[in-house]
């Protein structure tokens, strides 16, 4: 996976088209079936543009469900969807349903969600691949219409907005002239963390569960500013996350943060640190987004130890 500073964003955007199919006694288009937009106004995920956002790669695909009813609950039954679950594939330049999707009719209020990668959502459990870190994301939209009054059918587009459900750790390094002038040349960083969770697809979240398991992030291709690398991975968001695990040059330096390290769905935490022979050293903690969170480290790192 490839992962850039700072370039996690919190949303993504699809539009879903209706077109008229048929038409009514007057001569009116009457909308009948809901496609996906091949135009994606703002950002996801997959792959990094010119000017820095990041859009959804061919062969990318997405789940989505329209009921009807109530925008607070999903359908408990799975008649009740007017669309269970059609995978919705991105080829470049469009997206194809399949199966289609229709609208039920033309008075009901319909309510959307959708996810990416495509999955059912009666399938709750959660568990972070660290050797597909990206398609290991998660990402959930919704549209409940104006004041969760539902969606008419319509020829107009209608907006899905993606959120990130993971949490992202970003850690900058830097280093003290014990190792010369570039600094050390191996490097390598673990954590130890829950990487199981259930996610609640109308609320947006996921609740860690399950023991600690050994994550190694990614070193970013391009630093972040100021520093002489930078590692990421996503993370499944959780309490009483504080130690981190620095490899330079074959020699082990832990990083143990005396308080918990916030890891969010949604935001970017980032730890800011200080390598030294003798001691890590913490500038601030921050979180940014994908939306903005803490940061650790900030214009004054800590310093680490080994």
């Amino acid at each position: 996976m490839t992962m850039k500073t700072n370039k996690f964003l919190a949303i993504a955007a699809v539009a879903v088209a209706m077109t008229a199919c048929s038409n009514d006694e007057n001569g009116k288009s009457t909308p009948k079936y809901i496609q996906i937009s091949a135009g994606i106004p703002t950002a996801t995920r997959t792959v990094v543009t010119a000017d820095g956002n990041l859009n959804f790669a061919s062969g990318d695909a997405i789940s989505v469900y329209v009921w009807t009813g109530s925008a607070s609950a999903l359908p408990t039954n799975v008649s009740d969807y007017v669309v269970n679950g059609s995978t919705n594939t991105y080829d470049g330049t469009k997206w194809t349903a399949s199966p289609q999707m229709l609208w039920k009719n033309l008075t009901d209020p319909h309510f959307f969600l959708a996810v990416y990668p495509k999955r059912q959502i009666t399938d709750v459990n959660y568990t972070f691949d660290a050797a597909d870190a990206e398609k290991s994301d998660v990402l959930v939209a919704h549209n409940m219409g104006v004041n969760n009054a539902g969606v008419v059918a319509t020829e107009e587009l209608i907006p899905l907005t993606f959120d990130h459900i993971m949490a992202n750790l970003q850690v900058n390094l830097q280093f003290r002239n014990q190792w010369g002038a570039n600094g050390p040349s191996n490097l390598a960083m673990k954590t130890s963390v829950q990487t199981e969770g259930t996610i609640d697809f109308m609320a947006k979240t996921m609740t860690s569960k399950g023991s600690n398991t050994e994550v190694k992030l990614n070193q970013i291709t391009t630093p972040a500013s100021g520093y002489a690398a930078s590692f990421e991975t996503l993370i499944v968001p959780q309490s009483g996350f504080k130690s981190l695990t620095i490899n330079v040059e074959g020699n082990d330096y832990v990083f143990t943060n005396p308080t918990d390290i916030k890891l969010q769905s949604g935001k970017t935490t980032i730890v800011n640190l200080i390598v030294g022979r003798n001691e890590i050293e913490v500038g601030n903690i921050s979180i940014s987004s994908w939306t903005t969170g803490t940061t650790i480290g900030g214009d004054n790192p800590v310093e680490v130890t080994d």
